[in-house]
């Protein structure tokens, strides 16, 4: 009787959970379809204004949405509207958002994540001057302009705008790979790729991390170098950092060691220095957005060529330049608005014995500006 009762139980528990699951399915297929309408029609509204503003028009193989958390669209095609030139392709791109604010319509708090896999632009400056001009229509931000204006004119003027005084918040975290930039110029072409790019608003923080890379190609030389970036950058700026690392810099004949820079931001001053080089070379300079000053110094101690400089080839020039070394300082100051310029340096250079058949040592101190140098002292 006991196990008859406990049957009655398991079947009525089964029939109750397909009748939930019924009830499920068809509440998420209205769901479903309202999700997908609005997906789509939003969609064609973004691309309807792009092509307004530029004259570019977008295309998109398909949309994919999920009802739960978001939608994915694969094979976006920016095109020129009136040659369909195929300017840019996306692999594709997933949009996060939350169901909720969605079925609200609250699209300023609806989407959460941006995910785009396989970004390719190709330009050239003569044949695609004119897509220039409809690209950079996308940055026309009039109406920001006009908000900015009106502020600066109850504060300062621009020439002393503060950047503390500027926030941002994204509306959504950016999650990028696989990207790849060209842009020629006559018979120079320029190239970044961008491996990884996740843009992450957390805590009033804009959380950065990159890596990729950079080449500039032409037919004499492959000058080429990879990069990463890692920081934070605050809201209102004041107090962001980044620790910019540059590697493997090379033209095919030699190769440069690694560079760490550091950036930061503090009381409208934007710095950068040197860290964690492994060779004596430190760099230092700022500039002063308010003053509109641009300082930079340089210091090094018995730093050799063998320090800076590597490579397989031309190994009897290196051999010859390995042991020249500086131990120096220098100092430049320029002034944005006077247009001054003025510098100053002094330290010592070891030429060694297999460039003048002997080791000789200079020591110099001299300063200058635009138009005049001065040599304080000159010894050998």
């Amino acid at each position: 009787m006991e196990n008859k009762h406990q049957s009655i139980k398991d079947s009525f528990g089964i029939l109750l959970f397909l009748f939930v699951l019924l009830v499920a399915i068809f509440s998420i297929v209205p769901i479903y379809k309202s999700v997908n309408n609005f997906v789509k029609n939003y969609v064609e509204k973004l691309c309807d204004e792009l092509e307004d503003k530029t004259g570019l028009t977008v295309s998109y193989g398909n949309i994919s949405p999920s009802v739960l958390t978001g939608v994915r669209i694969k094979r976006i095609l920016l095109k020129d509207s009136s040659d369909d030139d195929v300017l840019v392709v996306i692999k594709s791109a997933t949009l996060k958002y939350s169901l909720k604010n969605l079925i609200k319509r609250d699209t300023s708090n609806a989407f959460l994540d941006l995910i785009i896999d396989g970004f390719e632009l190709d330009l050239d400056k003569d044949a695609d001057l004119y897509v220039l001009e409809k690209l950079s229509n996308l940055l026309n931000l009039s109406q920001d302009e006009k908000v900015i204006s009106s502020k600066s004119e109850k504060s300062v003027s621009k020439s002393e705008q503060d950047l503390s005084e500027i926030s941002f918040n994204l509306p959504i975290n950016f999650y990028i790979k696989n990207v790849s930039l060209k842009y020629s110029v006559n018979s120079v072409q320029y190239g970044a790729s961008i491996k990884k790019l996740i843009l992450n608003y957390l805590d009033n923080n804009l959380q950065v991390n990159m890596t990729g890379g950079v080449n500039v190609v032409n037919n004499a030389s492959n000058i080429s170098c990879k990069f990463s970036a890692n920081g934070n950058i605050n809201q209102n700026l004041t107090g962001s950092s980044l620790i910019f690392r540059i590697s493997d810099i090379s033209n095919g004949k030699f190769t440069v060691s690694r560079m760490n820079l550091l950036f930061d931001y503090n009381e409208n001053i934007l710095g950068v220095k040197t860290v964690q080089n492994g060779y004596p070379l430190f760099i230092q300079g700022a500039f002063d957005l308010i003053n509109k000053n641009i300082s930079l110094s340089l210091k090094t101690h018995e730093l050799t060529v063998s320090d800076l400089l590597s490579g397989s080839r031309n190994q009897k020039l290196l051999k010859k330049l390995r042991n020249l070394s500086a131990t120096l300082g220098v100092s430049l100051n320029y002034d944005l608005a006077s247009k001054d310029f003025s510098y100053n340096s002094e330290g010592n250079l070891v030429i060694p014995k297999e460039l003048l058949n002997d080791d000789v040592e200079l020591n110099y101190s001299l300063n200058g500006n635009a138009k005049e140098l001065f040599v304080n002292s000159l010894t050998f």
